[in-house]
């Protein structure tokens, strides 16, 4: 038996946007986690540079 789901494009319009929010926050957590990584392995050669070393 086949059953029909009437969604309607209000209730479509809110899921697409909670699920855009969701994707974007979850870019920015791992563009973060990320940004963390390369800035804790970076080499230190910027920093002597900065102090004139």
């Amino acid at each position: 038996m086949i059953s029909q789901t009437s969604i309607s494009p209000v209730d479509s319009t809110e899921g697409f946007s909670r699920l855009f929010d969701a994707t974007a926050e979850a870019f920015e957590r791992e563009a973060s986690r990320l940004s963390r990584q390369i800035h804790a392995f970076a080499p230190r050669a910027n920093t002597k540079r900065g102090r004139g070393k």
